[in-house]
């Protein structure tokens, strides 16, 4: 019998997986050929059962979107495989925390202000707001004018 837990996860990889293909398809059809795209899960029930490891006893509630994984790895578009759940920051949200682990992990998921990406991104919107403000304002000129 499989675990709720690696039937949700390949729930997720194939949502995943759906997604990505479109993409890999236009990047094909463009002239950039791809090699496998990497998928990684941190559920090694999951992993195995996508990478053949072992063999499930009934995927009833799975069995479309197992087998769909399998033939998507058997063409070589995708590749699966498995890491620590530390690893993946989108787990992070799904967790209960302490306080102190929400400040020590903070700067892994906020910009910082004084990050310097982050100060050139705010430039950039600031002078493409003032770029906007001054074209509406000659815009009103130029009606004034033309109304007159």
């Amino acid at each position: 019998m499989v675990s709720s837990a690696a039937v949700a996860e390949i729930g997720g990889i194939f949502i995943n997986v759906k997604a990505a293909i479109p993409i890999r398809q236009t990047l094909i059809e463009m002239g950039h050929p791809q090699p496998p795209t990497p998928m990684q899960t941190n559920n090694s029930t999951a992993h195995a059962l996508i990478t053949n490891k072992i063999r499930p006893k009934a995927l009833k509630s799975m069995e479309m979107r197992f087998n769909f994984l399998k033939c998507c790895q058997a063409q070589e578009q995708f590749r699966f495989y498995w890491a620590p759940g530390i690893w993946i920051l989108a787990d992070y949200f799904t967790k209960h925390h302490a306080p102190s682990h929400h400040g020590n992990t903070r700067s892994l998921y906020l910009t910082s202000p004084d990050d310097p990406e982050y100060t050139k991104l705010f430039q950039r919107q600031t002078s493409n707001l003032n770029m906007l403000l001054s074209m509406q304002h000659f815009i009103k000129i130029r009606v004034r004018l033309t109304c007159l």
